[in-house]
């Protein structure tokens, strides 16, 4: 997952380029050869895609050869990560490592919860900035996309501030994976910046193959690293907080400038630390 402008993203939407993405292959085997169907479970067999698609293509297929799974986050699960993308940017440029983070994302996608919908008023201007290619798709394929969007209003996010207001369930579900230290810190008023550095902390420990404290529900494998990783990682993660916190209180100053000069202090020991981490990755160690 990439950072960017994901307030942005969240705001406006998607852009769709069916025409763009599916024309090609009209082109290539010819428009009688290409067939599009609408996805609609309560149309699928047994609500069921791959049965849907074997069915249409006349092929037989065993129901034990059929592997049902739900990649999608709960509402909660995607506050979260949301959260981090969005406020624990600074945290994520410097730190050391890959700028996506797949341990991460399977440690909160085990967060059960509701389902995410988002409200009418934000999905209408994305289907107003995207009309042309919906009308283009709608066209090709011989069917309308049109849906009741009205449907979930009352359950559904209407703002970015409901996607970062936290229920106590799910600060307790992390702070339970983070330690008794943060149990006894969390506090009904979480702040989104708080937030963020909880995750942070979760994902550097995840990278570096930490044993969280587990529950019922919460419980990953991760790699084993070396002892010297996991120190320079522990190096990286306090750095990366006294980092921020020092940027934030300057700020709040009025003292931006200093707030730069801070950061750039500081960057000479993150790049030497990112150095060793690269060695120690690689083998080359002395």
């Amino acid at each position: 997952m990439k950072t960017g402008n994901v307030k942005k993203r969240f705001l406006e939407g998607p852009k769709i380029r069916y025409k763009k993405s599916f024309e090609k292959f009209d082109h290539i085997f010819g428009k009688e050869n290409v067939y599009f169907w609408k996805f609609d479970p309560n149309s699928f067999p047994d609500r069921c895609v791959v049965k849907d698609f074997c069915q249409r293509l006349h092929i037989d297929i065993e129901e034990d050869n059929i592997i049902r799974t739900n990649e999608s986050l709960s509402l909660e699960a995607t506050s979260l990560l949301y959260t981090y993308l969005r406020y624990g940017k600074a945290l994520i440029l410097n730190s050391v490592g890959e700028k996506r983070f797949p341990l991460l994302v399977k440690q909160i996608s085990q967060l059960s919860g509701r389902k995410l919908r988002f409200s009418s008023e934000l999905i209408t201007p994305i289907l107003e900035k995207n009309r042309v290619e919906i009308e283009w798709i709608e066209q090709r394929m011989g069917a309308s996309l049109a849906e009741d969007i009205y449907k979930d209003d009352a359950i559904a996010i209407h703002s970015e501030k409901e996607l970062i207001t936290y229920t106590p369930e799910t600060v307790l579900w992390l702070a339970k994976l983070l330690g008794e230290d943060y149990i006894d810190n969390m506090h009904p008023k979480m702040s989104h910046l708080e937030i963020a550095e909880w995750m942070h902390t979760l994902r550097l420990r995840l990278d570096q193959g930490q044993a969280l404290v587990t529950t019922e529900t919460t419980s990953i494998d991760t790699p084993v690293k070396s002892n010297s990783q996991k120190q320079e990682l522990l190096k990286i993660e306090n750095l990366t907080k006294k980092l921020m916190l020092a940027n934030r209180w300057l700020i709040k100053q009025g003292q931006s400038e200093t707030a730069k000069a801070a950061k750039t202090r500081l960057q000479p020991q993150l790049k030497a630390l990112r150095r060793t981490l690269k060695k120690i990755n690689t083998g080359h160690t002395e």
